[in-house]
């Protein structure tokens, strides 16, 4: 089975960059240019990495966005 890998950033070329880069036949990338469409994603398909870059958003949304991601990996059962 493939890593799974998300990666998150607002700037499009950067996601195609990293995506061209890192997939292969034993690591799949999904990117995302929005970081709430990402975690909906996270939330039903929980991959095994995830890549972002948080001064992509407005402050409290990196803050936010780093919330979302914890309280998800707990809720997974990863270690914090």
């Amino acid at each position: 089975m493939a890593l799974r890998v998300v990666y998150i950033d607002d700037e499009i070329m950067l996601s195609e960059i990293f995506q061209e880069m890192i997939s292969c036949e034993s690591i799949s990338v999904k990117t995302f240019s929005d970081a709430d469409k990402a975690i909906e994603d996270i939330r039903t398909n929980p991959p095994d990495i995830i890549f972002y870059d948080p001064f992509s958003y407005k402050a409290d949304h990196a803050l936010w966005t780093m919330d979302a991601f914890s309280r998800i990996f707990r809720k997974c059962g990863a270690a914090d």
